[in-house]
């Protein structure tokens, strides 16, 4: 697959916030295979927005240097300790040792694509058919709602705690060493499909109609494409950080 047939956009808004803690970044490496990433940087924790960008920063700069990727999930793995790594030098160095951030990583190689997560930043895929249209969340939600769903909690149990539910129970962590779990999801792309790797920010005021409809059905370039998902988030009253990447590939 050339980079004729990758186009993305990437924009990113601070919105109502006084900083902006997301991170984006894309990449190619020399097969032209493609790599986009988003980050989130966990907003209780003042100076995340470090860690956020290491973490995006990290993933690109190693996906460019690849040539041919024998294993997606062993090239994760080890991207991600080096991304830990340099995220647990900088919070030593600078006294920021809680900084903590959010990931969602799509590569596509050739007829294939790869997501990865780690944390609530999302991937979905849109995708049409003859008479219908597919719109598909391809990462996990690493949240507490799902935490509890996943325990077999109760509708009563749920209910209860739904003040709760977007609580994150899984992050890149700089106060801990250990490397975050992650969740991986994997696909054929057949026909033309627009990805949107995004933020709560974009994604928690975006209806999914009107994500495929701008995607999908605008006719216009796809950076101006991107800007109306911004939008139409901050229109919705957002008051987060709004941001995306959007990618075509035919």
């Amino acid at each position: 697959m050339t980079k004729k047939r990758i186009k993305f956009a990437i924009k990113s808004l601070k919105g109502k916030r006084p900083i902006n803690q997301d991170s984006l970044a894309c990449s190619f490496n020399k097969e032209n295979d493609f790599c986009g990433i988003v980050c989130d940087g966990v907003g209780s924790v003042a100076g995340s927005e470090h860690a956020s960008k290491i973490v995006a920063n990290t993933f690109a700069d190693e996906f460019s240097k690849t040539g041919h990727i024998e294993s997606v999930t062993t090239w994760f793995k080890e991207t991600l300790k080096k991304a830990m790594d340099a995220l647990l030098a900088f919070a030593n160095d600078n006294k920021k040792p809680d900084i903590a951030t959010t990931l969602a990583l799509l590569i596509i190689i050739d007829k294939k694509f790869y997501v990865y997560n780690i944390g609530d930043t999302r991937v979905y895929a849109f995708r049409k058919h003859d008479l219908t249209h597919e719109v598909k969340q391809y990462s996990y939600d690493h949240n507490y709602k799902n935490f509890l769903i996943a325990n077999d909690a109760t509708p009563e149990q749920l209910e209860a705690n739904k003040s709760k539910w977007h609580a994150l129970t899984n992050y890149i962590d700089a106060s801990n060493p250990r490397v975050a779990k992650f969740d991986v999801n994997s696909g054929s792309i057949d026909q033309r499909t627009y990805f949107l790797i995004c933020t709560d920010g974009l994604y928690g005021y975006v209806r999914d109609n009107t994500k495929y409809d701008i995607a999908t059905r605008i006719f216009c370039p796809i950076p101006y494409k991107m800007t109306l998902l911004n939008k139409n988030a901050l229109d919705n009253g957002s008051d987060d950080n709004v941001s995306g990447i959007l990618v075509s590939v035919k």
